[in-house]
């Protein structure tokens, strides 16, 4: 058997095993979208959701009440958006903060 006959047989061998591991892992992930648990704007139990709201209404309740509540709906699902003003800023620029990844308004 010639250098070249075990070279072309590895590339063949490694390239049927890399399109039966992306078989696999595409299989995987179109369970996981069709079947899998939701994703965004859900919890895994009601006990991490009751955890998460006691802290974030502990967190809110440090700060001043909001002056306005806005429930924007967005194709991930409703964003609560608060709002904070007083006769002394009506007339200033407004100035947004937007938490960051997996953190709410208190942060």
């Amino acid at each position: 058997m010639t250098q070249r006959t075990r070279s072309n047989r590895f590339i063949r061998r490694a390239g049927t095993a890399l399109v039966a591991i992306l078989a696999v892992v595409g299989l995987v992930a179109a369970y996981q979208f069709f079947f899998g648990a939701p994703g965004v704007g859900h919890f895994r139990s009601d006990s991490g959701r009751a955890g998460y709201v006691a802290a974030y209404e502990r967190a809110m309740s440090a700060l001043p009440p909001p002056s306005a509540v806005h429930d924007v709906p967005t194709r991930f699902g409703t964003v609560r958006v608060y709002e904070w003003t007083s006769p002394r800023t009506v007339d200033s620029v407004p100035v947004v903060l937007v938490p960051g990844r997996a953190s709410g308004v208190p942060m």
